[in-house]
């Protein structure tokens, strides 16, 4: 049966098929091929084919006819890469199997000479045990900021091809590729070979490099009112900018500190949560919980304004209070109180930058002191000026390009539209526009807003008038400085 099947009409001198091999414990190099001995003079068949590996260890079997012991010939000569393997006086029409152990290049030349009669054939297989593949797989740094590279690392052997899965595809058996991830990812490599298949896998852990941390209130801590003061530590190792955010309340930021006022509170519990967003768009988010007593008789102070920039000043208000209130502060300067003729109100001007806390503190209507507090910041005109200037600057380099979507990412997502129109009507001219912007002057800042000036020269009735615009910045919802208009 098996004769027939392999068989062709019409066959000149002898024939060669390939069945394809199945690879398991044993894998097979070459064949199984069937060599037929064709009439006329016995010729010399060659077949080129490659091994994986190279060395000792493989197995050449000769199956000599077919399963019924019919067609077998009787002498014939094996030849691999030029050495003599089988002779003919290993051959007669009773040996149905030759095994011989011979050795493999990369790269292998089979000769195979029939001298029986024609029809006869013989069946040729080389098979080795590999090895199982092995790899390894590494990753430097295991942990990095979102957008970072880190370099995979690997090594493989007794392997014939190397894969890498998310997205990678295919390797070199050993090298090394950098790569970057946005989130915390599983790089699993696989390799095969004629041993079997190999796998190993590394996880790149990515972190926010942003750090963020509630500092007060404490977790579960009682509060009386309706408004809460929260602070926390912010850092972004690498020095992006950040804003914060409390319960969607616009912190201020100032040496590594958030300062969150009058946060809004429910009766009962509360969940706080102070989140992070950096200018690359990172994000990190801290919470705790608050027991708040919203209808608790206390005193309660609140400012006209509760930051600001050198020299700041602003006013207290101080209600609720049953009898006189005690007002202090601490901080990192004086603090000049101004006269005023309203008993509730506090005005002050500050002109050392840095965090300050007042507290008032009264007896309630039980006659049991109770105390409430707000921060004033004072921030270095200098350096929010520098960074104020900086947004302004990319902006109108933008829309010196015509880059006029890139532009806009400078301003709050409620003012793009409107400006995005008016860009685009401009385009043609923007270059010209922008080239003749002169510097921009900081009118002042406070709470979540900072107004500047820019003058331009306008030619009124053929004669040259500087007029002079207003640009406001604001806070937005992720607590970063965007442009609002000009």
């Amino acid at each position: 049966m098996l004769k027939k099947l392999l068989r062709l009409p019409v066959i000149p001198l002898f024939a060669i098929f390939f069945i394809q091999p199945v690879l398991g414990g044993e894998s097979t190099v070459f064949g199984p091929a069937c060599f037929e001995r064709g009439a006329g003079t016995p010729a010399t068949e060659s077949k080129t084919f490659v091994s994986p590996f190279s060395g000792p260890g493989y197995v050449l079997k000769v199956h000599n006819g077919d399963n019924q012991s019919e067609n077998r010939t009787s002498g014939a000569t094996i030849a691999l890469n030029g050495q003599t393997v089988v002779k003919p006086s290993d051959f007669n029409q009773q040996i149905e199997w030759i095994e011989r152990m011979v050795p493999l290049s990369l790269t292998n030349e089979l000769a195979v000479t029939l001298a029986g009669p024609p029809g006869s054939f013989i069946t040729l297989t080389i098979t080795g045990e590999h090895p199982v593949p092995e790899v390894s797989l590494s990753g430097f740094p295991e942990t990095i900021h979102r957008g970072d590279p880190t370099t995979l690392s690997w090594n493989s052997t007794n392997a014939a091809s190397c894969t890498i899965d998310q997205g990678i595809g295919n390797v070199p058996l050993t090298g090394s590729v950098s790569v970057s991830s946005a989130q915390t990812t599983r790089y699993t490599i696989t390799v095969k070979g004629p041993g079997g298949t190999a796998t190993a896998s590394v996880t790149v852990t990515v972190v926010s490099p942003i750090s963020l941390a509630i500092t007060s209130p404490l977790d579960g801590e009682p509060v009386r009112g309706a408004k809460a003061l929260v602070e926390g530590t912010i850092v972004h190792r690498k020095g992006a900018e950040t804003g914060v955010t409390v319960n969607g309340v616009p912190a201020v930021i100032y040496d590594g500190k958030f300062i969150a006022n009058e946060v809004p509170l429910q009766k009962g519990e509360n969940s706080i949560t102070a989140a992070a967003t950096d200018a690359n768009g990172n994000s990190l988010s801290a919470s705790i919980t608050l027991n708040a007593e919203t209808s608790a008789d206390c005193v309660r102070i609140e400012s006209v304004a509760y930051w600001g920039v050198s020299p700041f000043e602003t006013t207290l208000i101080v209600r609720g209070a049953h009898q006189e209130p005690s007002l202090t502060h601490t901080g990192p300067g004086p603090v000049e109180f101004l006269s005023s003729t309203n008993e509730e109100e506090y005005p002050i001007r500050i002109t050392t930058e840095g965090v300050y806390h007042f507290t008032a503190e009264a007896p309630d209507a039980q006659g049991e002191t109770c105390s409430n507090t707000l921060a004033i910041v004072v921030l270095n005109k200098a350096d929010l000026d520098g960074l104020l200037r900086a947004k302004w600057s990319g902006m109108k380099s933008k829309l010196a390009l015509g880059e006029i979507e890139q532009a806009l990412s400078y301003f709050r997502e409620g003012s793009k539209e409107d400006y995005r129109q008016i860009f685009t009507a401009l385009a043609a001219n923007l270059p010209r526009l922008v080239s003749g912007m002169q510097d921009i002057e900081m009118i002042g800042a406070e709470d979540g807003r900072a107004k500047y000036r820019i003058r331009r020269v306008h030619a009124v009735d053929g004669k040259p008038v500087t007029i002079t615009y207003n640009i406001y910045f604001i806070l937005d919802e992720d607590g970063l400085w965007k442009l609002d208009r000009f």
